[in-house]
């Protein structure tokens, strides 16, 4: 499951429905849980943390890492469980994301993102803190598909435009049967530099190609 990716997301044209208004935020090849997203609940996207911050915690702060969610465990999960219980689904873009394989200490990263190249798009939840109205947004996994299980055995829930669209229906149903059993647009995988490793690193040479 990503704890890295990459922001910049080229023209996606055919989502305008559904990602119409983007916030201002900052552009990065190397996005980190804490920082600040787009998230869409609606054609006007939000800037949220990534990291979802539960309504009821006493600071926008969180010393649990809160950036992903199991679909399997999502609804058990004292930081998530209101969220999905209300139905707080939002939409999270991107171009692709970095996972790591190998061992401990000589980690090789992978930078995945669709065949096409022309983004992605992540189920998420969200929440609202505060009277000031604080957002934060966490993205769900599932059991990585078999083409890349061999990197990591989880991965974000990755939708279609028409996945996107049940999964900001109000009346969505089986929600967690729904993204467990979707299938996954098609992806490509390729080793990239080390670098990505510092997040205080941010060029487009962190998605280029490398040899391993």
């Amino acid at each position: 499951m990503p704890g890295r990716f990459a922001n910049k997301v080229p023209s996606m044209s055919a989502w305008a429905e559904l990602l119409k208004i983007w916030p201002d935020i900052d552009y990065s090849f190397n996005v980190s849980p804490g920082q600040t997203i787009a998230a869409f609940r609606s054609p006007a996207g939000k800037s949220m943390r990534w990291g979802l911050i539960p309504h009821w915690s006493k600071e926008f702060a969180s010393e649990y890492a809160t950036f992903k969610a199991r679909i399997e465990s999502i609804h058990e999960k004292p930081a998530f469980r209101d969220a999905w219980e209300q139905r707080q689904h939002c939409l999270i873009p991107m171009l692709g994301y970095y996972e790591w394989k190998g061992p401990k200490g000589n980690k090789q990263p992978y930078f995945i993102q669709a065949a096409h190249k022309k983004g992605l798009v992540v189920a998420g939840i969200y929440d609202k803190w505060g009277n000031d109205g604080l957002y934060s947004c966490t993205m769900i996994t599932r059991p990585a598909d078999r083409e890349i299980e061999y990197i990591h055995p989880r991965m974000p829930v990755l939708l279609s435009l028409e996945h996107a669209r049940h999964w900001l229906s109000p009346d969505s149903k089986e929600r967690q049967h729904f993204l467990l059993e979707l299938t996954s647009p098609q992806l490509a995988h390729y080793p990239v530099t080390k670098e990505v490793a510092n997040v205080l690193t941010k060029g487009k040479r962190l998605i280029e190609p490398v040899e391993i």
